[in-house]
């Protein structure tokens, strides 16, 4: 329905620090792993995203466009923290819809098992990753 504003989020924790899934998702040419519509392809500039204002184009193809292309506006840019970007059509202002990745260092204790073979508590790096994407104009990134 026109008008309707959607928002949908997602959250999980990753067996990763932070640093390391920032840096999975500054790199277009990884957001193929992240797609489940199967409509991404590949990067076309194969170019880190090092800053907020910066733009990366993604090959893209569904059944009612074919191959086309998607301009990328990099909205959020906060290492090893946000990232987030709004498509829009090749030369057009973004449309409103946005992607918006928050990651949160969470260090954990993990007890001793069997295969660490230490009997010592060993630090486990993880990050709580969430993804947020939305037609809302109220949201922005954090």
């Amino acid at each position: 329905m026109p008008g309707t504003r959607r928002r949908i989020e997602v959250s999980r924790v990753a067996n990763a620090p932070a640093r390391k899934v920032f840096a999975f998702l500054t790199r277009p040419d990884n957001h193929r792993a992240l797609d489940t519509s199967g409509m991404i392809r590949s990067s076309a500039d194969h170019h880190r995203v090092t800053e907020t204002g910066a733009v990366f184009v993604m090959n893209m193809h569904n059944e009612i466009k074919g191959d086309h292309q998607v301009e990328n506006h990099v909205i959020c840019y906060e290492p090893d923290r946000a990232i987030g970007w709004a498509p829009a059509e090749p030369g057009a202002d973004p449309a409103g819809h946005t992607w918006i990745w928050r990651l949160t260092q969470r260090d954990q204790t993990r007890p001793w098992s069997p295969r660490s073979m230490t009997g010592h508590h060993s630090a486990m790096s993880t990050c709580s990753i969430t993804c947020l994407s939305s037609t809302d104009p109220k949201c922005r990134p954090p």
